[in-house]
């Protein structure tokens, strides 16, 4: 279970219980109570899992996609409640140009089309296309309808 997910299960605890905090706490006690490992980052918790460590992995589905596509054969869902992650760019100001020619290139179609590729939601509109090992590979990335943003 990745890092990012203690913010999420808060997060949904909060806005069940009407922003109880003590509530939310009670709720993030019992759910870390029954994990069965709390590995460093996404990607151990899916090797962790796909090597037969617990029974439900809650992850990123960007982790999911690209092991189904390298033959992982295990089911992912995307919840109406969910917790969108954006991690920001920046370029300093010592940086040489190339810096800030590549943070460019990250956001053109081209950058995004790989990362849709790889399972990664593009952030510019209009880059759409298959995505294997997505539940649907001609709409693979569903709208979460509760999604709150994190940081």
């Amino acid at each position: 279970m990745p890092a990012g997910t203690s913010p999420a299960a808060y997060g949904h605890a909060l806005e069940v219980n009407d922003g109880d905090e003590k509530a939310a706490r009670d709720y993030l006690v019992d759910f870390f109570t029954n994990a069965v490992a709390l590995p460093g980052s996404a990607r151990d918790a899916l090797t962790s899992f796909t090597s037969g460590v617990g029974d439900v992995l809650i992850s990123y589905e960007n982790e999911a996609i690209p092991a189904r596509q390298n033959g992982q054969e295990l089911d992912y869902i995307v919840p109406d409640e969910t917790l969108l992650i954006e991690t920001p760019a920046a370029v300093t100001v010592d940086a040489e140009p190339e810096a800030q020619s590549f943070l460019d290139y990250l956001y053109t179609d081209e950058a995004q089309a790989s990362f849709l590729k790889y399972g990664y939601r593009p952030v510019v509109d209009g880059v759409t296309g298959e995505v294997d090992g997505a539940n649907d590979p001609a709409d693979p990335f569903p709208d979460a309808q509760g999604a709150v943003h994190g940081r």
